[in-house]
């Protein structure tokens, strides 16, 4: 063994010197960062670095959620190898171990070479590794016995994906790793499956969980797996544009010349050939076969599901009835062609929770159109609250909109005030002279739609609320 490190570091210092390498380019790339960039001694043998409780508890606090939710993937990636002689290990971007499983038999073994909760695995500090070159790399990868640069690691194999979160960024890395192995490198292709696998799988659960109360959207060029298990997961706004993405999708849009800082905000319909009105097309009433959509730029198909917010019952469909409008649009119709067309498109976003923007002059009905879609909708049963902006006095705009607790400030009320986002819960607020308010209330006012939750003014912790919001602004 000892001759066999030898070896190792001479073989790491003709390579870092700049001579040709038999290892993967991946490899030999980071033998090189580690000397010239981390500037780590290959003839220097590091035992693990175990992070001190206190220290761990900050890493595993500041990613508490997440933890949660992925310790199901790894129990379930875990079930799959069991007996097989693999640790699993879940760090975050900075390569510390947050998460672990392993046989309690090899306990002693695990701790001491760092294949344990705590450990360090960055590669400025441990050198070429299966995290810490992922990290570096953003790529899935096996650091397989010698290719790791610290000979004290030598008898390991260790394979590690990375898991983006739905911003792009990276969230974490999976790893699985035995302490022995045979000695052919292709022997972890199958762990380098199941660990890319569990990646996605974990992924598409956090952006479920991150936006379960908006529209998601999910997509694979499989017929039979566009439901159950999708390729690319898409998160949307109540306006259609891009909030979240899993990192399948992120490489998919790439591919069409969208960089993953230029998909935030962007709109659905601008990437595929579907309106944002025509989402409530691709909810399960359909069949599968029946829900396809485009790259508008590549033209590749893919079969789609969309899920609806959970306040949203879409009805399916029944036959004849594409045409018809609910009873309260019907009855403003009045017999006009062109209004009839308006009120047709509007009648698709009923059910929505999309906020709604009304353009139109002073005396041509947007109220009335607010009040008949919240009629016409789920929600008819419950509020709708009317609120003209320009209408209330700037110093009390923020009170009346969001509430405020008992003498929060001079002159509150001394019960203090739910305020009209609160009355309306379930229900519609409609804004109408929106442009009339305030920048720093419709700062607020953003909070609100995005987050589905309410500050009244004076508390500290916010209050859920599911209210859909329509707006009218004058425009000549």
């Amino acid at each position: 063994m000892e001759n066999a490190k030898a070896a190792h570091i001479n073989e790491l210092v003709r390579v870092s010197e700049g001579t040709a390498s038999k290892r993967d380019a991946i490899i030999t790339a980071s033998w090189r960062r580690c000397v010239a960039d981390h500037k780590l001694d290959p003839t220097v043998r590091r035992e693990a670095y175990i992070l001190p409780h206190e220290r761990l508890s900050l890493h595993r606090d500041a990613m508490d959620e997440f933890l949660r939710m992925a310790r199901f993937g790894l129990e379930a990636l875990y079930r799959q190898v069991a007996g097989m002689g693999y640790a699993l290990l879940l760090t975050d971007s900075n390569g510390i171990t947050v998460d672990f499983i392993g046989d309690r038999a090899s306990d002693d073994d695990l701790r001491r070479t760092g294949l344990y909760l705590g450990a360090d695995w960055n590669e400025g500090r441990a050198g070429t590794c299966a995290v810490g070159t992922c990290i570096a790399t953003g790529e899935a990868l096996t650091v397989h016995q010698t290719d790791h640069f610290d000979a004290t690691h030598i008898p390991l194999t260790c394979t590690a994906a990375p898991v983006f979160h739905s911003g792009g960024g990276l969230a974490a890395v999976l790893d699985i790793s035995a302490l022995r192995s045979p000695e052919p490198k292709i022997s972890q292709y199958l762990a380098l499956q199941l660990v890319k696998a569990y990646t996605h799988k974990i992924e598409n659960a956090n952006l479920y969980n991150n936006f379960r109360r908006e529209w998601v959207v999910k997509l694979s060029a499989s017929q039979e797996f566009a439901e159950v298990d999708p390729d690319f997961v898409i998160a949307l706004d109540g306006a259609g544009r891009i909030i979240g993405f899993n990192h399948r999708a992120c490489r998919l849009l790439a591919g069409e010349g969208e960089g993953r800082e230029q998909l935030i905000g962007r709109s659905f319909s601008d990437l595929f050939d579907c309106q944002v009105d025509d989402l409530v097309r691709f909810v399960r009433s359909l069949p599968t076969d029946q829900r396809t959509l485009r790259l508008r730029r590549s033209g590749t198909p893919l079969f789609a599901q969309a899920m609806p917010p959970p306040a949203i019952a879409v009805p399916r469909p029944r036959k004849g009835d594409e045409g018809s409008l609910p009873n309260p649009l019907q009855a403003m119709c009045g017999g006009d062609p062109a209004l009839k067309a308006v009120l047709t498109r509007a009648a698709k976003l009923v059910n929505t929770r999309m906020s709604l923007l009304i353009h139109g002059e002073t005396g041509t009905g947007k109220e009335h159109l607010a009040k008949a879609l919240h009629q016409s909708s789920v929600r008819a049963a419950k509020p709708f609250v009317a609120v003209n902006c320009a209408a209330l006095p700037e110093a009390l705009i923020e009170s009346e909109l969001f509430g405020h607790e008992p003498g929060s400030f001079t002159g509150a009320a001394s019960r203090g005030k739910k305020g009209l986002i609160l009355e309306a819960d379930g229900g519609t607020l409609f804004l109408d002279e929106i442009g009339d308010m305030p920048l720093s209330s419709q700062t607020r006012l953003l909070r609100v739609l995005a987050e589905r939750e309410v500050t009244p003014v004076g508390r500290t912790r916010a209050v859920s609320v599911d209210v859909r919001v329509i707006a009218a602004i004058w425009s000549s």
